[in-house]
């Protein structure tokens, strides 16, 4: 049975906040376009992985206090709220909506993320 949307978008969630990079990434396209709110659009595996491991640096202890998904075909938005500590700083809560598709392969082609930023800065 082929995975859904769904599947592949909670196995992306569970992979990132339990610090899986390798399983995290191979979710994901070659050629993946990911945006988010504080950064310039982050295009392709190599550059993915350097914005994860970067992301990942910066929390200690992430996880998920709220996460639905809602599908349609092969498009969900995500709607989570993450809490972490900043490494060597205070508390940090995250609420956004990331926006998944994935293409005939079934990998993630893109992901848009949509939160404040100010969430990041705030604390540090």
């Amino acid at each position: 049975m082929n995975p859904t949307i769904v599947d592949i978008v909670n196995a992306s969630q569970d992979a990132l906040i339990s610090g899986d990079i390798e399983k995290y990434l191979s979710l994901f396209a070659e050629d993946v376009v990911a945006v988010d709110p504080m950064f310039p659009p982050t295009i392709g595996l190599d550059a993915l992985r350097h914005h994860v491991e970067a992301l990942l640096a910066a929390l200690d202890r992430p996880r998920f206090v709220e996460r639905r998904i809602f599908a349609i075909g092969r498009s969900a938005a995500f709607r989570y709220t993450i809490e972490a500590n900043f490494a060597g700083g205070g508390p940090v809560s995250l609420v956004g909506v990331d926006v998944f598709e994935i293409n005939d392969a079934g990998r993630i082609r893109s992901v848009t993320s949509y939160f404040d930023p100010s969430a990041f800065t705030a604390s540090t």
